[in-house]
């Protein structure tokens, strides 16, 4: 239960986030610029709690030379490269639009999944997949 309080905030957070931003986009800020200030203070965030002398948070993991990579690479490609982006569409585009398109990133890492694992995904989740591409496409269009 906690789990799913804490994704539901996290959602209303970056919705959030990214609604403040429009202004700043109006404004002409640059995009990128906007982008590494907003994730600036999510990097503060995720240090601070990395670095918090708790059990709670300690890796349950070992630290290999491969690690780094594999947590530095999707965070750089998720936050980085997409959140410039749709904050490059809120800058030239109609905030509710961006957003909407924005929302289906969760429905492309299906065939990514697909595609790394070598396992399909459930028919639910592709019945999901498609039922929230239909409902973009309505909303759009």
């Amino acid at each position: 239960m906690v789990v799913i309080f804490l994704g539901i905030t996290a959602t209303a957070f970056q919705g959030f986030g990214f609604l403040v931003m429009k202004p700043a986009m109006l404004a002409g800020t640059e995009p990128l610029a906007a982008s590494a200030i907003r994730l600036l203070g999510a990097a503060f965030l995720i240090s601070l709690i990395a670095l918090w002398p708790s059990k709670i948070f300690a890796s349950h993991s070992k630290l290999t030379p491969q690690l780094p990579g594999r947590t530095i690479l999707p965070g750089f490609i998720g936050y980085g490269i997409s959140s410039s982006l749709l904050l490059y569409a809120f800058a030239n585009f109609d905030a509710g639009i961006a957003t909407v398109l924005g929302s289906l990133s969760p429905v492309i890492i299906l065939p990514i999944l697909w595609f790394k694992e070598g396992i399909p995904p459930r028919p639910q989740a592709v019945l999901g997949a498609a039922l929230a591409v239909i409902g973009t496409a309505v909303i759009v269009v």
